[in-house]
């Protein structure tokens, strides 16, 4: 009987503790599943599709046509239509994508579609490249397609790919109450489009969840049309090491030039093919003797184009730092103008920081709801003809809405009441002329990035990352983001390192706007109060992570082409079987 009780409690022990191990499994699976379920599809194979030949339809293609010579691709489906004002991108930028990964296609004149022959039950695609500001024409952009594009797609013999990677905001923005997605929908159902096949690839990383839930609440006027798939697509971590390569290092063919070949290159593709055999040499480690020892005209044009003032040797070490942290801010989005104010309130200017505010670019003129133009839209949006009285009173504003005190909304209004810029190491016609324009010493001299990015109060749900968060690892630089909650999880899920020993990063967890932002503000008040060996001390600990998360970062072509293969593998109509 006593055996038997022993028995038995020892069985109860490992029940226990496998029920608490399938616990704990459920925890991590649900901390996955809200990182992003489309990320969690990346790694699925598509039976059939991998490598499917897809043929790219455009209203017009040139006879000077050359695949090499990116000027002379097609001018994007819609642009060239009167109705389109401004609405879709002018050269498309999708041939890019097909050849990073070396994917089977065929760019082809719409003239030239022939579905009872040589196209039927192929991967026929009409791809739709919106720009970032929405405009009436937005309301009318389907218009612009022909109506023998028209009869295709009502006939599911060739499919419509919304393609906007670049952007990643909700799909209420835009110069309307309904907002833009739901005009886009509207316009599916005039065109009798509601049952053709549709595809959405978008640069929100929580976009499938977004688009079921936003489907599911539509408003007055709801639709039939649905995406048959919503994709997301980390854009700009590519195009940010594409930058950083292209303006720091020298590109070479490494099948054609093993001479110049060097241990410290980086961008080896896992994939072989024409366009994916260049590798980058930085700067700091090429040998120019090379090129009068072996001279190469491509080579030598990609030596004299490096930015050598932009390259960083190494991480810096934190006795040499001086500063204490970089916020660059360019164009107005809502949360900028509170954030420089309150760097400014808290003690950080640019005597001990680098921090700009330099209305680059102003908000989209539809934002403006005034009658008439004004120049700084922003302003007049946040202070609207209020006094201080009316303006702290305003718990609603988009400007002012995630502040917690009234100390801070009267700060911001005396802030920027006479000043409409705040310049930190370049003005705003440079920064106008050149995007990525890189002032390495800013990076040498401070201790942390407080990255600004695209979208924070504004589009709670969305998980949009940008070069600026990027930029951040590129540069070997520790970093908080004022960005998409989710943010500092999806970087961990892609291996890099981020930075507790620093700041509190329960912030990124924080989905209230309000609570995020103060978090974030106490972080920086206590840094603030930090003496300068402090700062060293903290900064100096998390050197290794810099180094880790910049060789990852250098070394990530292979994720860019996974990705890249994931995304145009779902836009494949048939072997969509997932497995």
């Amino acid at each position: 009987m006593a055996e038997s009780t022993k028995n038995l409690g020892s069985l109860e022990n490992t029940l226990d503790q496998l029920v608490s191990e399938v616990s704990g499994l459920r925890s991590e699976l649900a901390d996955l599943k809200r990182i992003n379920t489309s990320v969690l599809n990346k790694h699925l194979v598509r039976k059939g599709a991998e490598r499917e030949q897809h043929y790219i339809f455009f209203d017009k293609v040139s006879q000077q046509y050359d695949l090499n010579d990116s000027m002379s691709w097609p001018a994007c489906n819609g642009s060239a239509h009167p109705a389109s004002n401004g609405v879709f991108e002018n050269i498309t930028n999708v041939i890019g994508h097909y050849q990073n990964v070396d994917w089977p296609f065929k760019v082809c004149d719409i003239s030239t579609f022939a579905p009872p022959s040589r196209h039927k039950e192929t991967n026929n695609l009409y791809f739709l490249e919106p720009q970032f500001i929405f405009t009436e024409a937005w309301s009318d952009c389907l218009a612009t397609l022909s109506p023998d594009v028209v009869g295709y797609l009502q006939n599911r013999q060739m499919a419509l790919v919304l393609w906007f990677p670049h952007e990643g905001m909700n799909f209420y923005t835009g110069f309307n109450a309904v907002g833009w997605m739901h005009q886009f929908h509207l316009q599916m159902k005039e065109q009798n489009l509601e049952n053709c096949i549709a595809y959405f690839v978008f640069g929100d990383l929580e976009c499938q969840r977004n688009y079921d839930e936003w489907f599911k609440h539509q408003g007055a006027g709801r639709t039939d049309f649905r995406f048959e798939r919503v994709i997301s697509y980390d854009y700009f971590h590519r195009e940010y090491w594409t930058e950083y390569a292209e303006r720091t290092g020298i590109f070479i063919n490494r099948t054609h030039n093993i001479d110049y070949m060097s241990a410290e290159a980086y961008g080896n593709s896992e994939l072989i093919g024409a366009f994916n055999d260049s590798v980058c040499i930085p700067y700091e480690h090429f040998d120019p003797q090379l090129l009068i020892q072996s001279p190469n005209p491509s080579i030598q044009k990609s030596y004299e184009g490096c930015q050598t003032d932009e390259v960083l040797a190494g991480v810096p070490h934190g006795h040499e730092k001086t500063k204490d942290l970089v916020c660059l801010n360019a164009r107005p989005r809502s949360h900028r103008p509170a954030l420089v104010s309150e760097l400014h309130r808290l003690g950080y200017n640019n005597d001990n920081s680098y921090v700009s505010y330099l209305n680059r670019t102003d908000i989209s003129p539809t934002l403006d709801t005034s009658e008439h133009p004004v120049e700084n839209p922003w302003k007049e949006m946040m202070y609207n003809g209020s006094d201080i009285t009316q303006f702290t009173a305003r718990n609603n504003g988009s400007f002012v809405c995630f502040l917690s005190h009234d100390v801070q909304i009267e700060y911001v209004y005396k802030f920027w009441l006479n000043r409409d810029t705040v310049i930190a190491d370049a003005s705003t016609a440079q920064v106008t002329q050149d995007d990525r324009l890189m002032t390495t010493s800013m990076y040498k001299d401070s201790f942390f990035s407080l990255v600004s990015e695209t979208l924070f109060s504004d589009d709670p749900h969305s998980l949009f990352i940008t070069e600026k968060t990027y930029k951040c690892i590129a540069y070997r630089h520790p970093f908080m983001v004022v960005g998409s909650v989710g943010t500092l999880r999806y970087l961990r899920h892609l291996g890099y390192e981020t930075f507790p020993e620093m700041f509190d990063e329960s912030y990124d967890n924080e989905r209230d706007p309000k609570k995020r932002f103060a978090i974030i503000v106490s972080n920086l008040e206590q840094w603030h109060q930090l003496t300068h060996e402090e700062k060293v001390e903290k900064y100096n600990s998390v050197r290794p992570k810099l180094l880790r998360n910049f060789q990852l970062f250098k070394n990530s072509i292979g994720t860019f082409e996974r990705d890249t293969v994931n995304v145009l593998g779902q836009l494949s109509s048939h072997g969509v079987e997932i497995h």
